[in-house]
């Protein structure tokens, strides 16, 4: 297949020799050009083509494809971000993979703004291929960060049922272990959010009951009053559930208490009092009034 749309030298000698080694002598010449709009754009569509042809598990020429990686990073266009990501998670090969990640960081615009547009804009492997890389990145700046992750917890929220269903759920998960760490308030709405549906999910059987502490414990790390408010709400059900003799998960209960005295909002007061009235465990009761004395100590 030829590139389209490139200078018609260049594309009538890409298209006439199907070499190997011509082809990567071609692309080669091409990134020691000055960049150019219809250059570009002819083997972006070249490149996405290949990727299409590779997931079908169709052949491939990976030498060819690894040379167009290096030559678009040389070209530098932003517009070649989303098809040289999508060609590093791809999984031709770990030379292709190292070649893809040097050649993002070479083209023009913010990095962590084109990682975003990925999980925005790209298929759900892509869009949790892109958080990973956003996770073990250590130039990016804690600003940047969090408001990937966050981008990446709302992405994972909004997205339809009927899309990998799976691989959007680990998007979510992993956003959220990263807000965690990070106390990314701003994205308190979106993780009370998240609380909501893997609560669900874990009462369906779909989400590990880890996955609801870590949604539980990302709520306690927001620090806001709104994080606070769902919590209590939770604790106002598991008191209900223990004045009707239902049994309660402890380690869930533990955990909603902790995290609710650990946001020390006195909204919680009158809830965290009742729960020490009712047959819980000695050891939520313990902390029940840990929780009650850091609200009255604020």
């Amino acid at each position: 297949m030829g590139i389209c749309h490139i200078k018609p030298s260049i594309q009538l000698l890409f298209n006439i020799y199907n070499d190997v080694q011509v082809r990567v002598e071609i692309l080669g010449a091409l990134g020691s050009m000055e960049a150019d709009v219809q250059v570009v754009t002819g083997l972006n569509n070249w490149l996405k083509l290949q990727n299409d042809r590779f997931r079908s598990g169709l052949e491939v020429e990976q030498q060819v494809i690894a040379e167009a990686v290096v030559t678009l990073g040389e070209l530098g266009d932003s517009s070649s971000f989303p098809i040289v990501f999508s060609t590093g998670s791809a999984k031709y090969s770990d030379d292709i993979t190292y070649k893809a990640n040097l050649a993002l960081k070479n083209l023009e615009g913010s990095y962590s703004q084109s990682l975003i547009e990925v999980i925005k804009t790209s298929v759900p492997a892509d869009k949790l291929a892109a958080l990973k890389l956003a996770i073990i990145d250590d130039e990016m700046s804690i600003e940047e960060k969090g408001n990937l992750f966050k981008t990446a917890l709302e992405t994972g929220v909004i997205s339809k049922v009927d899309i990998d269903e799976a691989t959007m759920r680990e998007l979510r998960y992993s956003a959220v272990r990263q807000l965690t760490q990070l106390k990314w308030a701003d994205a308190s709405d979106l993780v009370i959010e998240h609380f909501n549906q893997v609560s669900v999910e874990y009462e369906r059987g779909i989400a590990p009951k880890s996955s609801v502490l870590e949604a539980i414990s990302c709520l306690g790390a927001m620090g806001t009053h709104e994080a606070a408010s769902r919590l209590t709400l939770y604790l106002e059900f598991m008191n209900s559930y223990m004045e009707n003799g239902q049994e309660i998960d402890l380690q869930i209960s533990l955990a909603v208490i902790v995290n609710i005295g650990i946001i020390g909002d006195s909204i919680a007061f009158d809830h965290l009092l009742y729960s020490g009235y009712l047959d819980y465990p000695a050891s939520v009761k313990r902390a029940a009034r840990e929780a009650l004395n850091s609200l009255k100590s604020r």
